[in-house]
């Protein structure tokens, strides 16, 4: 076969020939330079036992068995030790016996291939939306999320029509922020926004955002990449903050007590409107340790006790800067603050009205308690049941029972028995009659300290006065 040889060795792509089981029976000079030196030593041998791959060894075999074999892509180890992708186009020739392989070295195309399908993967599996728009604004390609979008916004993405449907989506007021960015992108500026589109799925609309970049091809533009993230979750929980950094800021600033917020070196970040009336000054210039005094009486180690716990209440004294002191009432707080650095707050009301009122309270208590005592008259005093819970020096002398005698026991216990029915009447109507006046008889206590039931002498007559305190 002279003229079929002279033809193989014509051929600028490697040729072989092989019989059904893939034994070389003849290869032109193209084949042997892809395979390099030696390879001549192939003719006889099975050429497809060169692939180091058992899976296109396998593919290579079913093919030749076929009567029209279709094409195979086989990986091979050729001359210079790597490995390459060869792609077996199948002949036959009427001068030849076997079946000729034209061999076609595909490398480069196969690992586009597998560049464009591993992009591919990743783009598919990206959480965000991603869409590719073609000079005419059309959709050239998208990946799942993109299309879970559109079904979500209610455009179907087989439409020709579709972005401009997904436009009339999105919210009037978003819309001329859209088309600037649009037109930036197609002009060859990168551009980012968020807008909100309606979303047929719920009433809540979806907030996006959105990087567009145009892709330059030879330095012409070709199409415009897309990727839309969905922030609605964020968007609704910023906004959420935002509402609660209002409300409780609103707090802070209406509080009627002082508050500040300091950092670990009791420097003053913050202070609300009652604080700068309390301390007569603006407190965001000095330390907590230049405004509060512990005192003697109040609680020294407060700070430490803070810093240790976490929490801390007492008593301090504000400090003026004429030098004055107002008692204060305080509760302070350890939480986290900026950058995740420990941060303090401290709540402070002034008690020196109360600590007046206490004081004069104690006064009148005072005053009371000397005219209780020293009152010339036997006073009784009772709960609304009868139940005595104090007596006066007089009516220890009167009754000769002291005080500590007739604590736990009832009014009616110590009076004159004709007169118990009166005595538990008149104390029931105490309750919701204005004060009375009755006369009672009330027994003495025997000089030997037994109580006589007998002896009508051991009676003593005793105003009892009913009402409340």
């Amino acid at each position: 076969m002279p003229g079929l040889e002279a033809m193989l060795e014509a051929l600028p792509h490697p040729v072989a020939l092989l019989n059904e089981a893939g034994i070389l029976l003849h290869a032109n000079k193209a084949l042997w330079e892809l395979f390099g030196e030696g390879a001549a030593a192939m003719v006889g041998a099975s050429l497809i036992e060169l692939s180091p791959n058992p899976r296109h060894r396998e593919q290579l075999r079913h093919e030749l068995a076929e009567t029209q074999p279709s094409p195979v892509t086989a990986q091979f180890t050729v001359a210079d030790g790597q490995q390459r992708w060869i792609r077996f186009d199948w002949f036959r020739h009427r001068c030849a016996t076997g079946i000729g392989a034209c061999l076609v070295d595909v490398t480069e195309q196969c690992e586009l291939q597998r560049v464009k399908q591993r992009y591919r993967a990743i783009i598919d599996n990206t959480p965000e939306a991603v869409a590719l728009l073609g000079r005419d604004q059309r959709w050239l390609d998208q990946n799942r999320a993109q299309l879970e979008l559109l079904k979500a916004t209610g455009v179907d993405d087989a439409d020709e029509s579709g972005p401009q449907r997904f436009y009339q989506a999105i919210d009037d007021a978003d819309k001329a922020g859209v088309i600037r960015a649009v037109n930036n992108a197609y002009h060859g500026r990168s551009s980012r926004m968020q807008y909100a589109v309606r979303s047929v799925r719920d009433d809540e609309s979806l907030v996006l955002d959105v990087i567009m970049v145009p892709v330059f091809i030879e330095g012409e533009l070709e199409s415009v990449f897309s990727l839309s993230r969905n922030i609605t979750r964020e968007h609704r929980l910023q906004r959420e903050l935002r509402e609660s950094e209002e409300r409780f800021r609103s707090l802070f600033e209406h509080a009627r007590d002082a508050v500040l917020l300091f950092d670990e070196d009791q420097k003053i970040v913050a202070a609300n409107p009652a604080a700068a009336e309390l301390f007569a000054c603006c407190p965001g210039e000095r330390t907590v340790a230049e405004l509060l005094d512990p005192g003697e009486q109040a609680l020294p180690g407060w700070w430490q006790e803070l810093q240790q716990e976490g929490v801390c209440r007492g008593q301090l004294w504000a400090l003026q800067p004429d030098g004055g002191r107002t008692p204060v009432e305080f509760s302070a707080a350890a939480f986290i603050g900026w950058e995740g650095r420990s941060a303090y707050s401290i709540s402070l009301r002034d008690i020196s009205e109360r600590l007046e009122s206490e004081r004069r309270l104690r006064e009148s208590e005072q005053y009371f308690r000397t005219l209780f005592e020293m009152n010339p008259y036997a006073v009784v005093l009772t709960d609304p049941k009868g139940l005595i819970v104090a007596t006066n020096r007089a009516h220890v002398q009167l009754s000769g029972y002291e005080t500590e005698e007739l604590k736990g026991r009832y009014l009616p216990e110590v009076t004159k028995p004709s007169d118990w029915k009166t005595a538990v009447d008149k104390l029931a109507e105490a309750a919701t009659r204005e004060a009375e006046v009755h006369r009672l008889w009330t027994r003495k206590k025997a000089a030997s300290g037994a109580v006589s039931m007998r002896c009508p002498h051991r009676w003593s007559s005793m105003v009892m006065a009913l009402g409340w305190w």
